[in-house]
């Protein structure tokens, strides 16, 4: 089978225009999906900011780590029933 050289002389910037879209719209949707995940990251932080620890603590905020005591049902019945 022989190439027709004639068609890809005329046509080369087709082709080659061809490609550079197919490069641009793959690095769009890249640039879109990690934008997506990065929000998705920080939506995910700020639901878990508020979270409640194994041990009877509250965390105010996971970056500094300062913890504060959570509210304790039994004792709050023996303030009221005294």
């Amino acid at each position: 089978m022989k190439i027709n050289t004639q068609r890809l002389k005329r046509r080369w910037r087709w082709y080659a225009a061809y490609v550079v879209i197919f490069i641009l719209s793959f690095a769009l949707f890249y640039a879109y999906d990690r934008a997506q995940d990065q929000q998705t990251e920080h939506m995910l932080e700020d639901i878990r900011r508020p979270a409640m620890s194994h041990d009877d603590t509250a965390v105010t905020s996971i970056a500094d780590k300062v913890e504060v005591p959570a509210f304790d049902q039994a004792d709050f019945n023996r303030e009221k029933h005294k």
